[in-house]
């Protein structure tokens, strides 16, 4: 008896993120498996959608591979709310990311998908600087 062809495409993403989430981002079995309890669904994503987060994440906002897997969700945005939000962040000197520090906004925080709850109770602005904002980019 042979697989349905869906049954095939869903193995194929699933190998597909799982060898990008080792191979390329360089996470262990462990991490890997605790990615997946916590957010199955980002293993049906584009694998390439995660490799191009990732590199943003680390190159760019300069975070941790470890701090991105608090988060499996984060890799799975479409980039542009991440490049624009965290810009944002960033002018206004808010861009902080670590726990300890004050003025502190979670990754759950900077991709909720309501940009007024963003501005309003991370960005602590209006979402119409907000939209003035993203006029500049």
């Amino acid at each position: 008896m042979t697989k349905p062809k869906l049954a095939l495409v869903v193995e194929k993403a699933i190998a597909d993120v799982k060898f990008c989430l080792k191979e390329f981002m360089q996470y262990d079995e462990e991490a890997i498996r605790s990615a997946l309890k916590a957010y199955p669904g980002l293993f049906l994503k584009n694998y390439k959608l995660l490799q191009t987060n990732f590199n943003y994440f680390v190159q760019v906002m300069k975070l941790e591979p470890s701090q991105i897997l608090t988060y499996p969700p984060m890799l799975q945005v479409p980039l542009i709310t991440i490049k624009s939000r965290y810009a944002f962040l960033k002018h206004l000197k808010r861009d902080q990311f670590d726990p300890t520090k004050p003025n502190f906004v979670s990754f759950n925080n900077l991709l909720i998908p309501n940009d007024n709850e963003f501005c309003e109770k991370f960005a602590k602005t209006t979402i119409t600087e907000y939209r003035k904002f993203l006029k500049t980019l």
